[in-house]
């Protein structure tokens, strides 16, 4: 964290330095918008430093959707994280499509953004099984791939072959077949 408040505080530097020179007599003065822009964002730069100072992260792992760690690996990750930072900083609101990660991030906190920076897991995503009546469970669509294969469960616990399969897919089948999506627990996932 030291380093992203340091690397603010240069740009700041930078940008102070250049104001300085708006009206130096050897240069063309800045435009009055452009100096307007430059002092906003020096303001904006000590007000994120002072947030950032002000956060106190533990050093843990954090888990994230897999569509999180989808975006962290488009391209530098540390710069991606800055991204998010400075997204949450602004509010979120205009400069960033809509979407699961937009969403996502409004429920963050700094803590949990900067905690990216020293590792993250991915969360795994629930699985589901296809359930029709009391005791029949959905394997498969077997060998040609238009009729459904079940599994009897007379036992509890017997079943062995249930395949497990994400939300979307789950009620796609159990709206062919009459089923019911049921979530699978820890104990279920045999695939």
């Amino acid at each position: 964290m030291n380093e992203l408040i340091k690397g603010i505080k240069e740009l700041n530097k930078a940008i102070r330095y250049k104001l300085s020179k708006k009206y130096c007599p050897n240069q063309a003065p800045m435009s009055p918008s452009v100096v307007e822009i430059l002092e906003k964002q020096v303001v904006l730069n000590d007000s994120l430093i002072k947030q950032l100072a002000n956060v106190e992260y533990n050093r843990k792992v954090i888990k994230v959707p897999q569509f999180v760690a989808e975006y962290l690996k488009k391209g530098n990750e540390d710069e991606q994280i800055a991204a998010l930072i400075y997204q949450k900083f602004l509010g979120v609101m205009n400069t960033m499509e809509n979407g699961d990660l937009k969403e996502w991030l409004r429920g963050q906190s700094f803590e949990t953004l900067l905690a990216l920076k020293i590792g993250y897991e991915v969360e795994e995503e629930p699985k589901y099984y296809i359930k029709v009546g009391d005791k029949l469970y959905f394997k498969n669509w077997g060998e040609d791939g238009t009729c459904p294969v079940f599994e009897i469960d007379d036992v509890p616990g017997g079943v062995t072959g249930i395949t497990a399969v994400d939300l979307q897919e789950a009620e796609m089948t159990a709206g062919i077949i009459g089923g019911t999506v049921e979530e699978v627990g820890q104990s279920w996932i045999k695939m």
